[in-house]
């Protein structure tokens, strides 16, 4: 079963707050590290999210394989990737963020890589990279060479999941003090911003794949390079909007990057599908993409959920009027202001 993960949150929460992350797919692959933390410290290995039906398994775009002059970087990133990237739903893009903070290579049977470990899918819409779930591992791979000259990743112990973990850190980063600090700077926001467009950076330079930014669900893209950075001035889309046989309403973010809009189309039989959906404006291409929004079919004073399969997008017209383009329907509607 793979982990949909989709975020419903407001706006101006914070990314590690959003990200409610689950480790228990990739422990069934690796040893979960330590006993149950009663001191509240805590790492981004975050808590579990029910897994839904069994949905996207292929990604559209070519997978991660970039190499640094570090020799444990690419087989870092590959075990992540099969191991713990593989329990959330595809979508566009794996990347894997990936911060070796050390090696003892003292075994060569038994190479341990300490490091901050994350995975991230991205759907790619115009330019950018919109986050739509992922994971932190923080841990230690086990590695060995691999025959060829290369290592390989066998295994890995990993910081137990909650927020209280800190006997499970002590345990695998508890080395020594140095160790341990590497591991606290590595959760730095910046830090892992830095991390985050380093990895992007490769991928587009490998690939040859045009990628001007990334976006966290709810918050500002960030621009991999500032230089070229439009500015962040979005389109005020707030109030009522009709169509033939149908209405919307949208709702400006208060902050960052996300619209809140509701959908409702008329049926022939005298019902009225309503979608309320979560998008997320995206520049090059002046459109709001959303995912999963909640569908609820409407009969009179009667509601019946109908789930949270709702994908499409809005696109801006330069006559001021707004087409949805749902993806169970062929042909999109115009909506004018009411």
């Amino acid at each position: 079963m793979k982990r949909n993960n989709v975020i419903k949150m407001a706006a101006a929460m914070t990314l590690a707050a959003a990200l409610m992350f689950t480790m228990t797919g990739c422990a069934k692959s690796v040893s979960a590290a330590g006993e149950k933390a009663t001191n509240g410290e805590t790492a981004e290995a975050a808590d579990a999210v029910v897994p839904e039906e069994e949905t996207k398994t292929e990604y559209i775009y070519p997978v991660y394989t970039h190499k640094t002059d570090d020799p444990y970087y690419a087989p870092a990133c590959q075990y992540i990737m099969e191991k713990c990237g593989v329990e959330f739903e595809a979508s566009d893009i794996m990347l894997p963020v990936v911060n070796i903070l050390r090696v003892d290579d003292s075994n060569p049977e038994d190479i341990k890589v300490w490091g901050n470990f994350k995975v991230y899918n991205y759907a790619k819409h115009g330019t950018t990279l919109m986050m739509r779930n992922g994971g932190s591992f923080p841990g230690m791979i086990h590695m060995k060479k691999d025959g060829s000259g290369g290592f390989v990743g066998i295994s890995m112990d990993l910081v137990e999941s909650g927020t209280e973990n800190g006997p499970s850190i002590e345990k695998i980063f508890g080395v020594d003090d140095k160790l341990m600090e590497a591991f606290r700077q590595s959760n730095d926001e910046k830090t892992d911003k830095e991390m985050i467009l380093n990895t992007i950076r490769w991928y587009s330079e490998d690939t040859g794949i045009e990628i001007a930014a990334y976006e966290d669900y709810g918050w500002d893209p960030v621009f991999i390079d500032p230089n070229t950075a439009p500015e962040l001035k979005y389109p005020d889309l707030e109030g009522k909007w009709v169509a033939d046989g149908a209405r919307m309403e949208i709702h400006n973010p208060k902050e960052g990057s996300v619209y809140e809009t509701v959908i409702q189309v008329d049926q022939e039989d005298g019902s009225t599908i309503k979608s309320a959906v979560y998008g997320q404006y995206e520049f090059s291409t002046g459109a709001l993409y959303y995912w999963d929004g909640g569908v609820t079919l409407i009969k009179g004073e009667k509601e019946e959920e109908l789930g949270n399969d709702a994908v499409g997008y809005l696109s801006l017209k330069e006559d001021g009027t707004i087409a949805w383009h749902s993806a169970n329907k062929d042909t999109e509607m115009l909506f004018k202001r009411a």
